[in-house]
């Protein structure tokens, strides 16, 4: 349900309704606008099984990729609302009933009086599990969640959402002085642009916690491209060094793609392919598995690898979602032959295009050129079977109405 269908009344409602049903009941939030129930008369430790057990993201993990759950952390993130919190939230609220169908007869969304994103947050704020120290999270699962991915998980909806800022404050404050804690703070920083504030703290924070290297990744992330063009000092090899071999094939893999040393680049995939879902260079190391299955001229293995990337990049884009990967994403999709593939990625390259063009000259002639680019990629596709003639049509006039904008 999209949050500016409700407002607070109704939301309360609701709850105490799936309350009096079924007996207990939570909210999660899979995105800002998004709300969704869950009830049942049994216990709802859905994030406790799956860390037990694995079920049941192990038992169709493709399945619940699509939906951004590859995690027990990708569960907790969206988990807006315990079942203590529920029944806190609904406490007093008037039940939805057949005779007095409040949702049916109710007028918000068509007068503009619902929930936007961030109210959503801030009312849920109090009842959120990730914001209550005492909360079963850190009574629970503080010794098996990582927190860090959670700080970056949330923090990809801040634009969207101001309260997340809010939410992983609160989450950095119940964590204390510890490494997971730290980190967090890091997050924020990074949304404000001190940089050497950051900095600062990624050096101290490093120092303090040798052994994570989450902070250690967090310490080299600013010289990631330096890094990438053989620019290492003494400090960041050691610290390269000591890091796991994932993390470390990632650091070589950067090299070896401005190199354009794409057959070095695919021996170093079965180590890449070991990062964890949850650590912090798992972006960089899909990308670069992505990279050099776009590059294989084989025509026998092309279509294939290129199918592979892909599916690589869809999961990442679900949670973790930017320009680059888009934009591989277009490329893998023309050596695959997907046309669907390809108009929907021009599309979002587009859109981020657009979104992330400053109020320069310069900058505004950069991206028509690249607008103009994407027009060309779907040139002469209107005859393709396999592309809705109608959602082409809707993808170019939206770049064609963006170029516009953009003109002097």
């Amino acid at each position: 349900m999209n949050v500016a269908f409700v407002d607070e009344a109704i939301l309360r409602s609701l709850a105490a309704t799936l309350i009096d049903v079924f007996g207990r009941a939570r909210i999660y939030r899979p995105d800002p606008n998004t709300l969704v129930f869950v009830a049942s008369s049994d216990s709802l430790a859905i994030e406790n099984r799956l860390l037990s057990t694995g079920a049941p993201v192990s038992l169709t993990p493709r399945h619940y990729a699509r939906f951004g759950i590859n995690s027990a952390e990708d569960l907790v993130a969206a988990l807006a609302t315990d079942e203590s919190g529920t029944a806190a939230l609904a406490a007093g609220a008037a039940l939805i009933t057949d005779d007095t169908n409040r949702m049916a007869t109710s007028s918000v969304y068509e007068l503009g009086r619902g929930l936007s994103a961030d109210a959503a947050g801030r009312l849920l704020a109090p009842y959120d599990p990730l914001q209550r120290s005492d909360s079963f999270i850190y009574r629970e699962l503080r010794g098996e969640l990582d927190f860090a991915y959670l700080a970056r998980r949330m923090s990809f909806y801040r634009a969207l959402d101001g309260s997340i800022v809010d939410r992983i404050r609160r989450m950095g404050e119940a964590l204390g002085p510890t490494d997971a804690g730290g980190y967090a703070q890091l997050v924020l920083l990074a949304g404000t642009g001190e940089r050497e504030r950051s900095a600062a703290i990624a050096r101290e924070l490093a120092a303090r916690f040798p052994a994570s290297a989450t902070l250690q990744y967090a310490l080299l992330q600013p010289s990631l491209a330096a890094i990438a063009r053989g620019e290492v000092s003494a400090d960041a090899a050691r610290t390269i060094a000591s890091m796991p071999p994932s993390a470390q094939a990632t650091f070589r893999g950067s090299q070896l793609l401005l190199k354009q040393d794409f057959t070095a680049l695919a021996d170093l995939d079965p180590v890449l392919a070991s990062t964890g879902w949850t650590d912090p260079w798992f972006s960089d190391a899909t990308l670069l598995r992505a990279e050099w299955r776009v590059r294989v001229s084989n025509p026998g293995l092309a279509r294939t690898l290129a199918d592979e990337a892909i599916a690589l990049l869809d999961r990442l884009a679900v949670v973790q979602p930017s320009l680059p990967v888009h934009v591989l994403r277009a490329r893998a999709a023309l050596s695959a032959d997907r046309p669907e593939v390809l108009v929907e990625s021009v599309w979002q390259v587009a859109q981020w295009t657009s979104a992330t063009t400053r109020d320069s000259a310069d900058a505004r002639a950069r991206a028509r050129g690249t607008l103009n680019e994407l027009l060309q990629l779907l040139a002469g596709r209107e005859s393709d079977p396999r592309i809705n003639a109608r959602r082409l049509s809707e993808v170019r006039d939206s770049i064609q109405t963006a170029i516009a904008r953009l003109n002097p």
